[in-house]
């Protein structure tokens, strides 16, 4: 495989050897977010899951506070709950999926999928009187990139 560039302010990555969707849970551009094929079918999916109501452009995203969006208020990448975003979900299925040779269908996937967050959607939580103590999920640490020849 060759070398990936990224347009620059797209991510933190300018050149790398190595296949990797850097930065599409994130964007720099409110107006053309990479999630944008789960917006186009919200009323859909909200239509079949009331859940999928939170998918949107959420400020704040890659250590900034502003002018970065992402796709839902709450997610792992906030504070390391189980928990992955629909559109995380996606990319998360689409890689799998391509490296098992095979071709990705968003509506296959999306017939199958779970939106629920187990802190939030488990009834953990009862408004402002919590079932449980709140168990803070310390940050982990800033992804380190490896090239690896080896792959």
């Amino acid at each position: 495989e060759g070398s990936i560039s990224y347009p620059s302010g797209q991510g933190a990555v300018a050149r790398h050897s190595w296949a990797v969707p850097f930065g599409l849970n994130v964007s720099g551009y409110y107006a053309s977010v990479p999630w944008q094929e789960l917006l186009d079918i919200k009323d859909d999916l909200v239509a079949t899951n009331t859940l999928y109501g939170r998918i949107g452009k959420y400020q704040g995203g890659d250590v900034y506070i502003m002018n970065r969006w992402r796709s839902e208020k709450i997610s792992c990448m906030i504070d390391n709950r189980p928990y992955f975003s629909a559109w995380q979900r996606v990319l998360i299925a689409k890689r799998i999926v391509g490296l098992a040779g095979e071709t990705f269908n968003l509506s296959a996937y999306l017939a199958i999928d779970d939106p629920k967050d187990p802190i939030r959607d488990n009834g953990k939580f009862a408004g402002a009187r919590a079932v449980g103590p709140v168990q803070i999920m310390p940050p982990l640490a800033p992804p380190a990139l490896i090239d690896n020849p080896a792959r």
